[in-house]
């Protein structure tokens, strides 16, 4: 791709009716690592025109200054090519495609994507898709949907209290989220599978609640999401960021890790912790997400040596070894190291 395509930690979904370019432009004073503007359900049929010149005025204002998103109309309304007509422009980050029921759907739009792109002089394949899946059948082929372009991107499992979703799936919403676990860690294997880089998922819906948003938000990181779709309410904001940043610790502690890992080229012993040469991997991607994000290790932070290099087997049994020497428990045969 030719746009930079980097993690978001938070989308910001401004569901209104974008008649006050005001209101539009203060979307970017939130905080969140993209913008979403809204063409579909939140917009009245006599409103879309003014909203989408809104919308085309904010992107070319404000557009470069962060990652913008444009949830167009449905792929089978009559009002989806008006809506790319206004929207495809060198600003568009991407464009959010409601109710996406196969790979067709990703099919038929990259391929008017296309064409709208060398209309407005746009590189082609600028513009990423971000399907949203809201029915039981989109959400069972999410690996083929994924995989029906490479535009697509930040794609993951989006769920909602009494939404779309929920209509077509049949479950309950709760606070603990549960009853969408399955959802949101299958569509996430199948996104990844299809070489998704930075799945986001959502969306958490009660205002009011920082506590139950962040625990969703943590239980979103933990499954292996990067980020979440959002309210544009700063404190939602702030959460979300807060929870999907690496922390100062973590960084410093990889900074030390990996150059000791690489150097060694196989297993050590740091702090008392077991490290193979592919936990490396593991530490530059927390650190590349991290310096997105402008955390950098810090200068003075502690310094760490490799107690043991190699031979961890060894090491290992001579740690956890009784008295009797035996690695096997009592009345066994000791094992003389080998």
């Amino acid at each position: 791709m030719a746009r930079d395509h980097r993690p978001l930690r938070s989308i910001s979904y401004n569901f209104d009716e974008h008649d006050d370019i005001g209101m539009m432009r203060s979307a970017y004073e939130l905080g969140s690592d993209a913008v979403s503007f809204e063409l579909e359900d939140h917009v009245p049929p006599k409103m879309k025109p003014t909203a989408r010149a809104n919308i085309r005025q904010v992107l070319e204002e404000l557009g470069p200054s962060k990652p913008t998103f444009v949830r167009i109309n449905r792929l089978d309304s009559p009002e989806l090519l008006s809506d790319l007509d206004a929207v495809v422009c060198p600003e568009l980050h991407a464009v959010l495609v409601p109710k996406v029921e196969s790979p067709k759907d990703v099919l038929l739009l990259d391929g008017l994507l296309t064409l709208f792109e060398k209309r407005a002089g746009v590189e082609e394949g600028r513009i990423f898709i971000t399907p949203l899946l809201e029915s039981a059948s989109g959400n069972r082929l999410a690996y083929e949907i994924a995989s029906a372009s490479p535009r697509v991107a930040y794609m993951g499992g989006m769920v909602s209290r009494n939404g779309d979703p929920a209509l077509s799936i049949g479950f309950e919403w709760t606070r603990e989220m549960q009853e969408t676990s399955y959802i949101r860690q299958k569509v996430l294997l199948d996104v990844r599978s299809a070489g998704v880089q930075w799945p986001v998922s959502g969306n958490w819906n009660p205002v009011d609640d920082l506590e139950g948003l962040e625990k969703f938000a943590i239980q979103s990181r933990q499954i292996g999401y990067v980020g979440l779709t959002c309210m544009p309410v700063a404190e939602h904001v702030e959460v979300i960021n807060r929870v999907f940043t690496p922390s100062q610790e973590e960084v410093d502690y990889w900074a030390e890790i990996v150059p000791i890992v690489d150097a060694a080229k196989t297993d050590v012993v740091v702090g008392g912790q077991v490290l193979p040469p592919n936990k490396a991997k593991w530490g530059r991607r927390r650190l590349q997400l991290a310096a997105y994000y402008g955390l950098v290790p810090s200068e003075d932070r502690a310094r760490l040596t490799a107690e043991h290099v190699g031979g961890l087997t060894t090491h290992v049994r001579a740690l956890v070894q009784p008295a009797t020497g035996s690695v096997d428990g009592p009345g066994s045969t000791p094992t003389n190291g080998t």
